[in-house]
Order: structure tokens, then C-alpha cells, then sequence
């Protein structure tokens, strides 16, 4: 899931806290805040299981170096593997 800050959390997800509250309280709405709790609730069932880590580690891989067609075959995929992770987690479809 991208660059680790030195805690070993995704960059975005040291961010993404606070600018979900900044919206969540800007909007009076818990819309934001649900949002990353379900994001960060994802990330952490598939970090705790290494062979799903390591499988959306290759999709991202592929994604981001292969050709055009292997980029939306790989994004696919990883829609997938999220469409996945979401409804093992008893989460509402992304």
C-alpha cells in the first residue's frame, strides 16, 4: 500500500486521520471518518495475513510497472482483492 513512514504505516494513513476529522468536522458529518476507519480496517486484515500482503503487493507491482494492458489487469484485480477483503470484514461494498 505504497511508501511506510518510519513506524512502518502507509505515508497516506499518518495523514489521512487528521484530514478525515478536518471533514468530518467541516461538513458535521461522520461520513469521512467511517470511510478511513473502514480504508485502515482493510489494511490491517490484509497485513495480517502475509500471503494476502504479498498478493496485493504484486498486483500494486504490476500495476505500477507493467504495460497498459497489464496496468487494468492488475487494477482489476486489486478492485477484486479489495471487493474481497471489504466483505470478509462484514464491510459495506467500497
Amino acid at each position: 500500500m505504497g511508501i511506510a513512514d518510519r513506524t512502518g504505516c502507509p505515508v497516506a494513513f499518518t495523514r489521512e486521520p487528521d484530514q478525515a476529522a478536518d471533514q468530518s468536522r467541516q461538513a458535521s458529518d461522520l461520513a469521512p471518518l467511517q470511510r478511513f476507519i473502514a480504508q485502515w480496517a482493510v489494511h490491517v486484515h490484509i497485513q495480517r495475513q502475509p500471503h494476502l500482503a504479498e498478493e496485493l503487493r504484486r498486483w500494486e507491482d504490476t500495476a505500477a510497472t507493467g504495460d497498459a494492458q497489464q496496468a487494468r489487469g492488475a487494477a482489476s484485480a486489486i478492485g477484486r482483492f479489495l471487493d474481497e477483503a471489504h466483505a470478509a470484514l462484514g464491510l459495506p461494498p467500497r
